[in-house]
């Protein structure tokens, strides 16, 4: 099972400091929530962890080795981003841009085999997207493109998922059922999801850990029971809140 650690991280964009000198470890069968205000680094952040973008200072280490002396092949058969949207450059069916997860497992002239189209049709499947194999990517709608990402995702298979607003243009029902399904990796299959959300009540009710971004530099981290209070929130959100439940939490805008 992989591993992704952050070594006194430290991480400005402009005039925003998203993390100074954090240390951190993403380890399997923990599900991360990454929260934080509008321009606090969420999104710098994850591009960083997925090692698309380097740090101001300090060092992540995928599987103990540095992330930026690995290959792109060899990070992404263990480690998927999410980013917040999806652009489709060329015409393509639904199962055709499933299969786009596999690539990263595939030889340089190799295609996509009998086990390839297996695991992409059962993450179409499990996003609610079954049967739609032939359909045009192009005619789906903002819900129904943004399921089929996560469906990519979940066709790469990899060990490591970091998402970025996953509920974009999803409804109710489609959020709170596919945080569920990613959350549930890591309990099922011992896989490590961290997912930036907006929604704290999503967080608290999926999510076992979190990690608070102020954007001055100073972060909270840990188990969710611990960092979701409401004095360390309402610092976060900058509005007053009151717990309506209990189990699991929930906040509303005092």
């Amino acid at each position: 099972m992989s591993r992704l650690q952050l070594r006194r991280l430290t991480l400005r964009i402009g005039l925003v400091d998203v993390c100074d000198a954090l240390d951190l470890e993403f380890a399997p069968g923990q599900c991360w929530a990454i929260l934080g205000r509008n321009g606090s680094g969420k999104t710098t952040l994850l591009h960083t962890l997925a090692g698309l973008r380097s740090p101001t200072g300090g060092g992540l280490y995928l599987d103990g080795a540095d992330l930026a002396t690995q290959s792109r092949r060899s990070i992404a058969r263990r480690l998927g981003l999410l980013p917040q949207d999806s652009r489709d450059a060329f015409p393509a069916s639904v199962l055709e841009t499933a299969l786009l997860g596999r690539h990263p497992h595939i030889g340089f002239w190799g295609s996509e085999d009998a086990t390839d189209r297996r695991l992409a049709q059962d993450a179409l499947h499990r996003v609610g997207l079954a049967g739609w194999d032939e359909r045009d990517v192009a005619t789906l709608s903002g819900g129904e493109r943004r399921r089929l990402a996560i469906a990519t995702l979940l066709t790469q298979d990899p060990q490591i998922l970091l998402l970025d607003e996953p509920t974009n243009h999803l409804d109710l029902q489609h959020q709170v059922e596919l945080v569920g399904l990613v959350a549930g990796l890591a309990q099922q299959r011992q896989k490590t999801t961290v997912m930036v959300l907006h929604d704290l009540n999503l967080a608290a009710r999926f999510a076992d850990h979190c990690l608070m971004l102020f954007g001055d530099g100073s972060t909270i981290a840990g188990p969710c029971r611990e960092v979701l209070q409401q004095r360390s929130l309402e610092r976060l959100y900058g509005v007053p809140l009151r717990q309506v439940a209990q189990k699991p939490p929930a906040w509303l805008p005092s």
